[in-house]
Order: structure tokens, then sequence, then C-alpha cells
């Protein structure tokens, strides 16, 4: 699928959805093992078809006996469900495979009625609960689609293709914790998990994580710019605006209701004021820009684990962002102390010293970072902007070129990146 293929049922950002598909037919194989599976099944019970018919002779005789009274079977002493004749079976995995097909042409209403119809002809079918969940939730019917999932992973557990549609369901809702879940343990063999979690770390403020699962995203595909762009902000710790729309759920991140907290406080034994859950709400407050209130979380985080350099960095990114700048240095000279190329830090600190007047300074330390981590991040916009004010344009250029090789439809980088290149030919004019 194509970002040109995007339908307006579509719930999922363009560039997510292509790796959704991608993964799901060619990375992950699910969907082929998911109709190899139904092959197979086939297959077996043609089979069974052909043993009953070459064994009919005894078969009769062994109903004889049974009519006579020669042979007895003992009573069930619950009835057992009724469970779908071998025809219904038979149908149910055609129209599951019709289903697929009508999928992958991106027909996700004419797919639903059809594994709707296979999972009402045979409802132990994980395969087609799984298909039918697809269809659901790329048809925009999310909250049946979650429950289609659900009864896929009820059947088989470990099924990967349930596991990520349920995990990415609940992403697009906006339920990260519920998110998380699902896609850790579809993860494992399903890539395009892989994508989904990335974005739950980020916007959790989970760097570390973050940085894990976007590495694997690099490392799959260098040439994915979105995958490039989440790497940098994992590594830098900064999630700019940009790339927040980007990955943010549409309506935004949900909180989990007071009696869901409880109960999930209760079954991991987490505090209220646990300094992970203050320390990832902090940057989810952060990313609202609200960042008085990510300056308390912080501020409580500290208090339970007063070492953490990453927690230093986001207070010193609140305070910074309320405009206390002397406040906002401390913590961030403190964030260098523990870790001295903390990329975030070094950014912070540098916009703090620009501020003063103190450019020299603030030059220095964003190539300090950006020397251990290049690329097209925040460490070079900031080298880039400053180089073109102070009319170094041969230093902007550099960095604005690898700005735009990064994001090419960045206006502002392309302008940057002009007024550069056309201050240093104006430059070479007048020393000739």
């Amino acid at each position: 699928m194509t970002q040109h293929e995007t339908t307006i049922d579509s719930t999922l950002p363009e560039r997510e959805q292509e790796i959704l598909d991608t993964a799901l037919l060619e990375s992950d194989q699910l969907l082929a093992r998911s109709l190899h599976d139904d092959d197979q099944r086939r297959r077996r019970r043609r089979l069974w078809l052909l043993t009953l018919a070459l064994g009919g002779v005894a078969m009769g005789i062994l109903l004889i006996a049974i009519a006579m009274g020669w042979l007895t079977f003992a009573q069930p002493q619950v009835a057992e469900a009724a469970r779908p004749t071998l025809e219904e079976v038979e149908q149910a995995e055609t129209l599951s495979a019709e289903g697929w097909a009508l999928w992958k042409k991106r027909d996700f209403a004419a797919a639903v009625k059809s594994f709707e119809k296979s999972v009402d002809l045979n409802p132990k079918d994980a395969n087609a609960w799984n298909g039918y969940g697809w269809a659901l939730f790329n048809g925009g019917k999310r909250s049946e689609a979650i429950k289609a999932f659900e009864s896929c992973i009820k059947l088989s557990p470990k099924h990967p293709a349930g596991l990520n549609g349920l995990g990415q369901a609940y992403l697009v809702d906006g339920y990260l914790k519920k998110a998380e879940k699902y896609l850790q343990k579809a993860a494992p063999s399903a890539p395009a998990a892989w994508y989904g979690l990335t974005r739950v770390y980020l916007l959790n403020g989970d760097y570390k994580q973050a940085k894990t699962w976007a590495e694997k995203l690099v490392k799959q595909n260098p040439d994915d710019e979105t995958s490039q762009k989440m790497l940098m902000a994992a590594v830098t710790e900064n999630v700019d605006s940009a790339l927040r729309k980007m990955i943010e759920p549409s309506g935004g991140i949900k909180e989990e209701s007071s009696s869901e907290r409880t109960a999930n406080e209760k079954k991991e034994n987490v505090a209220t004021n646990d300094s992970s859950a203050d320390f990832k709400r902090g940057w989810q407050m952060f990313g609202d820009q609200r960042y008085a209130t990510a300056q308390r979380l912080f501020e409580r985080s500290l208090n339970s684990d007063p070492d953490n350099p990453h927690a230093m960095n986001g207070l010193g990114w609140s305070l910074l962002n309320q405009g206390k700048h002397d406040e906002a240095k401390k913590w961030l000279e403190k964030c260098l102390t523990s870790e001295k190329e903390h990329s975030g830090a070094l950014n912070g600190l540098a916009i703090c010293l620009k501020a003063e007047g103190k450019v020299d300074e603030a030059i220095d330390l964003w190539e300090r970072g950006y020397a251990a981590a290049p690329g097209p991040n925040a460490l070079a916009i900031g080298l880039a902007t400053t180089y073109l004010e102070r009319n170094e344009y041969a230093k902007a250029a550099k960095y604005y070129d690898v700005l735009v090789e990064g994001d090419a439809n960045n206006k502002q980088y392309q302008r940057g990146l002009k007024q550069a290149r056309d201050g240093l030919a104006a430059a070479t004019d007048e020393s000739k």
C-alpha cells in the first residue's frame, strides 16, 4: 500500500498504515501464515472425508453393533455445545480466504461481511477472528475491532497479528498503557509492533525504551525518514512539535479511570508516587505544554530517585519552557555532571547560554552534542540557525543540508539553506 492509496476510512496515519500493511503482508508473514493454516486444515479435512469413505463398511458394522446393544457409550454428564459441521467449517474457511483477499484490495466493508459470516459458522477459528479484527479496524470500527481481536487471542493467546492488532487499536484510541501491554507481547514475532512501541515510549518520555525499538526500526529499514526522526528524538530526549503531531493519537492521550488506575497499581504493586510513573507522566504533561505540572512530576520523581539524569533533564526543560532559565541551568548542568554527553541537556543548556548572550559557549555545547549524536536533530537546528544569524554561511549551510536531507518538505529548512547558500555566494563574489 502506498500513501496515495489511503482512503477516507483509514484510522491510522498514512505512514503507519503502510508499515502495518507491509509487516502483515511481507515482513511478519502473519497473513501468509493464517492462510497457510487455513489451507492445511482444509487438506486434513479432505483426508478425513476420504478415510470415512474408505472405511464405510467398518463404520456400518460398528453402527449395527451399537444399535443392537453390543456396544454402549457412557452418556456425558454435561451436554457439549454444538460444533460446526464439516461443511460449515469448509464454508467458513472459504469465507475467511475471501475476507483476506478483499482486505488486501482495501475493500474493508466487504471484508468485514465475509469474516463475520466466517466466524458465525466457525467461532473457534482464531485466524478468522484476526481477519475480522483487521477489517473492522481499517474500516474505522475500532471498538468492534477490539472485541474481535480479544476473541482471537482468547482462542490463541500468542497470536502475533491478533496481539498487534489489539495493541494498535488501543494506541489509536490513546490508551498507551494497554497498547504497550499487547504490543510488547506481539513484538517478538511481529515487527509491525515495533513502530507502535516506539510511539508509545516517545509519548511516555521513556526514551531508553524508545531508542531500543527505534533502532530496530532503522536497522530494518534504514531509508525510512519517520523511523530516523523517532530514533533521533529518543537519542536527544526531545520530541519536537512536528514529530509529536505525527505520532500522537488524533484524539489525544487518554488517562485511565481511577478504578483502572487503582486496579493496575495493586496488580503491579506500584505506588501512586512511583518514580517511574511520575517520570513518564511528566513527559506526557510536557508534551501537552503543561510545563508547571510537568515540573512538579519531575520534582516528585527526583525525590524518589535523586540520581536519575533523565528526570533532571525533564525538570530542566520544564523550567526552561516557563522562562526560569537560572533554575533550568542548575538541573541541566546537574544532568551533564551525571551523564556528560546527554543530548537533551546539552541542547537545553545551549539554549539558556544563547539567551544570556553567551553564543560561543552555546555553539560549543551544540557541537559537542552533535558530535556524539549526528543527524537531523535539535542540535543541528541550533547550530544551523545560530551560524546563519552570525553570517557564518558555510557552517550554516552544512547543518541545513543535514536538516533538509532528513526532512525534504520542511519549508523552514529549505529557506534557511537558501539563505545560507545565497550568503555564501555573495561573500564569494565580494572576495573576487
